[in-house]
């Protein structure tokens, strides 16, 4: 669907290009404004890809508007519907890039092809900005692994040609990952996710390419050019591995430095790897694995605490992971390594513990007690607790409540 701004100061015109939108099924989700100013400050705080205007409005006229509208946002589209044919209304608006103009009355048929022609043009549109955005990333992915073999050689001047040089990032930080040996493969199973949890954490463009069979190198391409700021990255980096290793809990080791220039990439991720070489492995793996067995113990408790005090809510591996700071498949590793079970069959026992206590010691009915403790589904609990117990609810009641008046389902 096609965000569209309609604005006229008609009700009647609204009305009309409203009742034209629903009849016809078109592709837009229209929002409306009566004069120019309404408009155009919606434009500034809401996305809009296509504005239909009156051209004569309160405030600000439809030409006034649609070019203050373009300096916002240059892709949108416009519309001028008037019902004055000067042809110098619809020359100023051709000059400025209207869409197209419509006379009023407002035709259907026109109305509705032309509608149907822009929502084909804003979708072709959005599909060439997605294979120019790919086709840069493969461009970049090309060029940095010709640098890195050194494939690529400066001119005379120590420069490498323009048109290579623009497609590298001028700002940002590059990050250099390894891990032990033995961790190498998840290293780079996870690289998708972590270069997503990079574009996260720094809140700038984030991309990896492999340096070789044991490095991942991720650039953080700063977008600001406020050198204040893009100096504080440096420091954030240190913190985002750190990040990493609490996250996964393996033996990931990083080194960060500024952005290089093209020409000096090969020469400053040799020095990343001499640095991170340095780091003795297996010091790093001892002191990893010992914070990983003091953490656990930690990290379980608190989670069944956390369960204690939220079963009657919707919970999942994937929430309690996030409130733990945890990688799902971690937490759920720890947990059955630490209590026996795993998660799902924790919280399932739990629930149904605390069911037993409601049985045994209130009137609620049955249908009552399975929402509390967290079943939304009264007849996905009975048969729950059949199976875990051997008995159902109203049999475990009357077991254990001899003075129950009854069923309570």
């Amino acid at each position: 669907m096609i965000p569209t701004l309609i604005a006229d100061d008609s009700a009647a015109e609204l009305d009309v290009i409203l009742y034209l939108i629903k009849k016809y099924n078109l592709p837009l989700t229209p929002a409306v404004a009566s004069d120019g100013e309404e408009a155009l400050n919606y434009i500034q705080k809401t996305p809009v890809d296509l504005l239909i205007t009156d051209i004569r409005m309160p405030f600000m006229d439809g030409l006034v508007l649609a070019e203050k509208a373009l300096a916002v946002n240059p892709r949108l589209k416009i519309i001028i519907s008037s019902g004055y044919q000067d042809f110098s209304y619809a020359k100023t608006a051709i000059s400025l890039g209207v869409e197209e103009y419509l006379l009023k009355p407002i035709q259907p048929r026109e109305f509705t092809e032309l509608i149907l022609r822009i929502a084909a043009n804003l979708e072709k549109e959005k599909q060439k900005r997605q294979a120019d955005r790919l086709q840069l990333a493969y461009s970049r992915d090309q060029i940095t692994q010709q640098l890195l073999r050194g494939s690529l050689r400066a001119g005379k001047d120590g420069l490498l040609p323009k048109e290579i040089r623009s497609l590298m990032p001028e700002k940002g930080n590059l990050l250099l990952l390894t891990a032990n040996p033995d961790c190498l493969s998840l290293l780079f199973n996870l690289r998708a996710e972590i270069t997503q949890l990079a574009g996260q954490f720094f809140r700038y463009p984030a991309r990896s390419i492999p340096a070789d069979s044991q490095y991942l190198l991720i650039a953080v391409d700063s977008l600001d050019t406020d050198d204040e700021k893009c100096s504080n990255l440096q420091g954030k980096a240190d913190d985002f591995v750190e990040r990493l290793i609490n996250m996964y809990h393996l033996p990931f080791r990083g080194v960060c430095v500024s952005m290089p220039a093209p020409e000096l990439l090969s020469r400053t991720v040799q020095n990343m790897k001499e640095s991170l070489s340095a780091i003795n492995p297996e010091n790093s793996a001892n002191r990893q694995e010992t914070k990983n067995l003091e953490s656990a113990n930690g990290k379980v408790r608190f989670v069944c605490e956390y369960i204690s005090a939220h079963y009657q809510e919707d919970l999942s591996l994937e929430t309690l992971a996030e409130i733990s700071y945890l990688h799902p498949d971690y937490l759920s590793r720890i947990f059955k390594k630490e209590t026996g079970m795993n998660l799902n069959r924790y919280i399932k026992t739990f629930r149904l513990n605390q069911a037993c206590r409601q049985l045994e010691t209130t009137q609620q009915k049955i249908t009552a007690i399975s929402a509390s403790v967290g079943y939304q589904n009264c007849a996905y609990f009975i048969r729950s607790f059949t199976e875990h117990f051997g008995i159902s609810p109203e049999k475990y009641r009357q077991k254990h409540n001899h003075t129950s008046g009854g069923k309570s389902l």
